[in-house]
């Protein structure tokens, strides 16, 4: 199983879009945070993904984290909010810096299949469970989502509202 701690809304509800597409067997579990009453159970947990906009102070439980993923034998990979990896933030992983900056490139791409070929990526980097991945694919920074299925080319219904909406 893999545990995702984002403190980014987005990442978390691109995680939740794609976790029933995801092979059978793997498992994921996601928090904010801010949102957890204590400290993320452990039980089942193969690898852990940190994710923290700010910096490792932007959230006071990633020590006790680290301790207990240490202690457990289970595979920590933290990752930075920024484009390019946090030095600090990967020198808190047990994996190799290599995989915890392949999965930095999967996070700061975005996107839900990103985020599927993540969790693909560290199940088999990990555990060696042999489902395949794709490399990190960055979502333009600029253009038109068809995510909604309206079509690129295709017709809107008169009377319909249009909406906008900004990714960052």
């Amino acid at each position: 199983m893999l545990l995702l701690i984002s403190n980014a809304d987005t990442e978390l509800l691109a995680m939740r879009s794609v976790v029933g597409d995801l092979p059978a067997g793997v498992a994921v579990r996601w928090a904010h945070p801010d949102r957890l009453a204590g400290p993320p159970p452990l039980d089942g947990v193969t690898a852990v993904v940190v994710r923290l906009l700010g910096g490792a102070d932007a959230w006071d439980g990633l020590a006790g984290l680290e301790s207990r993923c240490r202690s457990a034998g289970v595979a920590l990979i933290a990752s930075g909010g920024e484009a390019t990896p946090d030095p600090a933030l990967l020198a808190l992983s047990t994996v190799p810096t290599g995989v915890a900056t392949e999965v930095h490139r999967y996070l700061a791409a975005g996107g839900p299949m990103n985020m599927a070929n993540l969790v693909r990526f560290v199940t088999d980097t990990v555990t060696m469970s042999g489902h395949g991945f794709d490399p990190p694919s960055p979502v333009d920074d600029v253009g038109v989502w068809d995510g909604a299925g309206l079509g690129l080319g295709g017709s809107r219904r008169d009377g319909r509202p249009l909406v906008a909406v900004i990714f960052y």
